[in-house]
């Protein structure tokens, strides 16, 4: 590029150029401005530029924002970075927060990123489905990975998800394969999930609500039933055992009728009024609430030693009416005679 101008000296009084002596000057970019190099008021007056040719050199501004296009366009060809892409909604982040660093041993690190070694997948348990990686066959069932492959430290298993995602499922998936070695029991449906493949299965289901079921927790079943053909230790172990469980399950139902929590003198007038009854009821008839309210209220002298009534009725009545007015609200209060018939 070539700029044409007159010298300084046509007009200072000096040796004046004239017009074939014009000067072809490079007009390469060495940090000076146009004004610098062709200033207005050195031109004669009434006289203009000689120049045939002019092609103005891009100001510093305009140098910078075409710098700045260049490197946008780039930028935008090579895509977002590690701090987003520039611009109205790029999402660009001019202070990007390092991230928390955690240090652990080899056993606890693995569980926050459990796919550090590959591995295949047991092969022990009921089938489930598909590994979401390998697609490979997933066995899990808590029995098995307990007593066969030694995955874990007891037979326990918890399932937790938002409604909806398979938590039943997968718990009824195991439940049919693991009917060929052990004997399922789910203790509690309220949907009920589990109905129709205990049913399938040959299994027994049994309703309790008002008018459908009912369970007798007095009742031990097997248990009174294996201490009866069973003498000295053996015997005496199972009846106490029987014991504790019929006084952990009337416990529980007195705590959730009332509210509130048993009583010392309560409890032990519980506990001796139980042992009456288990030990005057045959095991094919075991005893049930209706037989415990009416025990209460014409109690023996071992149900009235723990409350130190000292032949006093007033003051047997006394500590043990709060404890007749909760098993009595069982027979029909809000379970109804749920607990309070024989078991269907």
């Amino acid at each position: 590029m070539k700029r044409l101008f007159k010298s300084k000296n046509s007009h200072t009084g000096g040796p004046s150029i004239d017009d074939a002596e014009v000067a072809a000057v490079d007009d390469t970019w060495m940090g000076t401005t146009d004004e610098q190099l062709a200033p207005a008021g050195d031109l004669d007056d009434g006289e203009e530029n000689n120049v045939d040719e002019v092609n103005e050199t891009p100001s510093r501004r305009e140098r910078r924002q075409q710098r700045q296009q260049e490197r946008k366009e780039k930028h935008e060809a090579r895509g977002a970075g590690w701090r987003g892409m520039r611009g109205p909604g790029g999402g660009y982040a001019k202070v990007v927060e390092p991230a928390q660093e955690f240090r652990g041993t080899t056993a606890q690190v693995c569980g926050l990123w459990p796919h550090a070694a590959g591995s295949a997948s047991p092969k022990s348990g009921v089938p489930l489905g598909h590994h979401i990686l390998n697609k490979s066959t997933v066995f899990c069932d808590p029995i098995s990975w307990f007593e066969e492959s030694k995955l874990i430290g007891n037979p326990s298993a918890f399932v937790l998800g938002l409604p909806g995602l398979g938590k039943s499922t997968i718990v009824r998936r195991m439940e049919i394969g693991l009917a060929g070695n052990v004997q399922p029991m789910v203790l509690g449906d309220t949907k009920p999930d589990h109905r129709v493949p205990t049913e399938m299965l040959g299994g027994q289901v049994v309703e309790l609500a008002r008018g459908r079921g009912s369970l007798n927790v007095l009742d031990m079943g097997a248990l009174d039933a294996a201490a009866a053909r069973l003498t000295g230790s053996r015997a005496r172990a199972l009846r106490e055992n029987a014991h504790g469980r019929r006084l952990t399950m009337m416990s529980s139902l007195i705590a959730l009728a009332r509210k509130g929590v048993v009583g010392e003198t309560e409890s032990a007038v519980l506990s001796a009024a139980l042992r009456v009854l288990a030990d005057t009821h045959p095991v094919d008839k075991p005893a049930v609430l209706a037989d415990l309210v009416t025990l209460l209220e014409n109690p023996p002298q071992s149900v009235r030693t723990p409350t130190l009534d000292r032949g006093d009725d007033t003051v047997y009545r006394q500590e043990v009416r709060a404890l007749q007015l909760t098993v009595s609200a069982l027979l029909e209060g809000p379970l109804g005679s749920v607990f309070a018939q024989p078991t269907t």
